[in-house]
């Protein structure tokens, strides 16, 4: 019994540690045309779900981090102001519906915030580069102003 109890104590940290290393790829993202083949925005919008077996079991950090890349974030600007697209797409995804759940959602956004430089992005070659590494900060920065964090 003494066995069975030392080695429960060295897995079980092991497989909470497994756990919080959980990354999600959107299976179909928009620079390889993947989400232009479906036919609606909706099919788009579910195709980029997280599936509900791993959103609950991802780090907050990277769980803030996989909202950062949703591919449709961009679709905010389409709407006649900004907060209404923010809303639509933050309400779309269950990565944000869950990112606005937990307690420590707020620590792990000015984490990310802190780990971007804004000097960084004259090292950066290519404008796409340039212009991607903007949006992601501007989206942090939507996404820390958000009265649900």
């Amino acid at each position: 019994m003494k066995k069975l109890t030392i080695l429960l104590l060295l897995i079980i940290p092991v497989i909470l540690n497994a756990q919080n290393k959980i990354i999600w790829d959107f299976p179909l993202m928009i620079e390889n045309g993947g989400l232009k083949e479906l036919k609606s925005y909706q099919e788009r919008v579910d195709s980029c779900q997280i599936p509900n077996y791993l959103v609950m079991n991802i780090s907050t950090v990277d769980l803030a981090k996989i909202c950062l890349d949703y591919p449709l974030f961009e679709v905010m600007i389409a709407y006649n102001n900004l907060q209404e697209g923010y809303n639509q797409v933050t309400n779309e995804f269950n990565g944000f519906t869950e990112l606005f759940k937990r307690d420590d959602s707020g620590a792990a956004l000015i984490h990310l915030y802190k780990s971007y430089k804004i000097d960084a992005i004259d090292k950066l070659e290519k404008p796409k580069d340039r212009g991607g590494y903007n949006a992601r900060i501007f989206h942090l920065e939507f996404i820390l102003s958000d009265e649900r964090i």
